[in-house]
């Protein structure tokens, strides 16, 4: 066998996409048409995506067709190291491991709201990257499985399986020499495996920074029960009060973007944050300010946060 009869990694990377994309609507589908006719109402349709995922690749896998329709129309089959399709425990192995992986990877979107995911995401790319860069082209979760990725031509005849066999068990340095992916190749798996995850992330940035303004902007209108309680009071009594019995109005200890309110001197208001690390790292202080005997609020940030994220009124 001179040419290797691995699929290339950019071919792999698609039928992966397009396979989860087909999972995903097949299972917003068995809900409509199965599950809600029944009675059943599925508000997190993750359970249902996870199930079918499983059953689509592994049936796929151990099917004569040793691929999923995808895999089989981009001609590319999904084998054990004698060329012969995967056996049904290895083929739902194979998937619990390719999915939990991409699950596991996937947490790189969370990394703007909790830097930790990163100690999960990248090991997790680098280990699915393997599938581009080792000699027989084989992620985590095939060197688990036992399973190799190859083209439709590569094990068609029996022929074909044997050279496979051949080809897998030699031990000639040259011939794996040659076998080893170019680096050239690894590059580009490389670009085509970054481009759209750095897209993807950059979407999930954006989306973490408006939910940060979004959080600050309400705790700051969740406020106004607590001002004009204050404003009232420093009218009556020629004082701010700094406790909630002084006040008597009830202060909210909780609000359900996760945070507190805590009375200050002098009709200071502080607003806490308790739910996303980066907010639990600063403090939004609501403090009166008069100006031609017309009480106006001020909003200011305590901590390290980048101005962007703060609605207007509450920039320097």
């Amino acid at each position: 066998m001179t040419v290797s009869p691995f699929a290339g990694f950019e071919r792999r990377a698609a039928a992966v996409i397009i396979d989860f994309l087909a999972m995903f609507f097949l299972a917003i589908a068995i809900q409509v048409s199965i599950l809600e006719r029944v009675g059943i109402h599925v508000s997190d349709l993750r359970p249902v995506v996870l199930a079918i995922g499983v059953l689509y690749l592994s049936v796929s896998w151990a099917s004569p067709l040793s691929a999923t329709p995808v895999q089989w129309l981009l001609r590319i089959h999904v084998v054990n190291k004698s060329g012969e399709r995967l056996g049904l425990p290895y083929a739902v192995l194979r998937a619990l491991l390719l999915i939990g992986g991409i699950i596991a990877a996937m947490t790189l979107f969370k990394v703007p709201e909790n830097p930790k995911f990163l100690a999960i995401s990248v090991p997790t790319l680098v280990l699915l990257f393997l599938a581009a860069a080792t000699t027989h082209r084989q992620g985590i979760h095939d060197l688990i499985a036992g399973s190799l990725v190859v083209t439709k031509g590569a094990v068609r005849t029996t022929e074909g399986r044997n050279e496979f066999r051949e080809y897998i068990a030699d031990k000639d340095p040259a011939l794996r020499a040659k076998s080893r992916p170019k680096i050239f190749r690894i590059i580009v798996a490389a670009i085509v495996l970054s481009i759209p995850l750095f897209g993807m992330y950059n979407i999930a940035l954006m989306q973490f920074d408006r939910e940060l303004r979004h959080r600050i902007a309400y705790a700051y209108q969740e406020t106004w029960k607590l001002r004009t309680a204050l404003y009232e009071m420093h009218l009556d009594r020629g004082y701010w009060a700094t406790t909630e019995e002084e006040l008597g109005v009830e202060i909210r200890a909780g609000y359900p973007d996760g945070g507190y309110f805590e009375l200050e001197e002098n009709g200071l208001i502080r607003i806490r944050f308790t739910v996303i690390p980066r907010l639990k790292r600063i403090s939004v202080i609501v403090s009166p300010n008069w100006m031609d005997d017309e009480l106006t609020w001020e909003c200011r940030v305590e901590g390290e946060i980048s101005q962007a994220i703060l609605p207007s009124h509450c920039r320097d």
